[in-house]
């Protein structure tokens, strides 16, 4: 019930108490978030859904208020299996060391990279302050760049400002 189809939004509202198992509050109001989704992975989303459907059908189980990732027949799928599904995943691909956290590190590098908007990237990622996103989740790793922003430095010395 949280995706927009029609503008191709996930709405993050709520997160899983992993001990109650029960849905609460995001830590912070910054957790709430409208999460624009490229067409390859909406694509992939309404692909899962559609199997998702299927799967949930077979057990007389509706899929409306379903979670995205959920297992057959439970609401949800305990963040720790999640967890040792992505690592399965990485593993069998070649991508040793893949966690879901590292793929949220490896997206706000992605935002960074491509001049992503620090406070753009900062919404993106949920994040309360600014300071998680450019200090713990932003790597840098793109010489290119660095090398452009000095050159733009010398231009505008030599009074280019091009």
């Amino acid at each position: 019930s949280d995706i927009v189809p029609d503008k191709r939004l996930i709405i993050i509202s709520r997160s899983l108490d992993t001990a109650a198992l029960v849905d609460k509050e995001p830590k912070t109001q910054a957790g709430v978030r409208s999460i624009p989704l490229p067409e390859p992975a909406w694509s992939y989303l309404l692909k899962w859904k559609t199997i998702q459907k299927g799967d949930l059908s077979k057990l007389d189980l509706s899929q409306s208020n379903e979670r995205i990732v959920c297992k057959a027949g439970f609401r949800y799928m305990h963040p720790e299996n999640f967890s040792r599904a992505v690592v399965r995943f990485g593993k069998h691909y070649g991508f040793l060391g893949l966690t879901p956290h590292i793929l949220r590190h490896t997206y706000c590098t992605m935002l960074s990279d491509r001049d992503t908007n620090p406070k753009t990237a900062q919404y993106l990622m949920g994040h309360a302050s600014i300071t998680t996103t450019l200090g713990i989740y932003t790597h840098h790793d793109d010489l290119s760049k660095d090398k452009k922003a000095v050159e733009g430095i010398d231009l505008f010395l030599r009074g280019n400002s091009e």
